[in-house]
């Protein structure tokens, strides 16, 4: 799971690059992990606020990593 959702990402944006292609990143509300837990609307940029490790489980930390490895590259552009 870890290769696949970590060092495909990293595949799939250099053949994008390479093919001028766009690439479309799906993630999980796991990401969130226990920020719902407090009964409050979370929103992406709490994410921002948290630390990775309020994720519940290494799929969601992978999954949290590759919405990172995605948004580094589009910075790049």
């Amino acid at each position: 799971m870890l290769y696949v959702n970590n060092i495909g990402t990293l595949n799939l944006i250099k053949l994008c690059l390479e093919y001028n292609a766009r690439l479309v990143y799906f993630s999980t509300s796991e990401v969130y992990g226990r920020l719902f837990d407090k009964g409050i609307p979370v929103k992406e940029k709490d994410l921002e606020k948290e630390s990775v490790f309020t994720t519940t489980n290494i799929y969601a930390m992978s999954k949290l990593f590759g919405e990172a490895i995605v948004k580094h590259y589009v910075g790049q552009l």
